[in-house]
């Protein structure tokens, strides 16, 4: 979750530019869906500035024509942060790869 290396707006909180490696790590998978892990990618840098990095989720989808599948992670945010009154909406970018699914 990334507003832009160095961005950010009045009214905005930054949770992550994935800038330091270990960021990736504090994400944990949800063991209700789709089994995933995350890791630290610095080859796709978010906002392209030095330093910066992002966040690659990696999962293995079993086999489910017409089915439905899901891989969560999630990021605790600790107990004295109430998201549900603080924050109205959450802002992102997602980039498949394209040798991960077929064409």
């Amino acid at each position: 979750m990334s507003l832009g290396v160095g961005t950010s707006f009045a009214g905005q909180v930054v949770i992550s530019n994935f800038d330091d490696p270990n960021d990736a790590t504090l994400w944990a998978w949800e063991s209700w869906s789709d089994q995933a892990t995350t890791e630290s990618d610095t080859q796709d840098a978010g906002g392209g500035g030095p330093g910066s990095g992002s966040m690659r989720v990696i999962n293995s989808f079993p086999d489910r024509p017409g089915g439905y599948s899901q891989a969560v992670v999630s990021l605790n945010l600790g107990q004295n942060v109430d998201a549900e009154t603080l924050y109205t909406n959450v802002s992102f970018d997602v980039k498949l790869d394209p040798s991960s699914y077929p064409g």
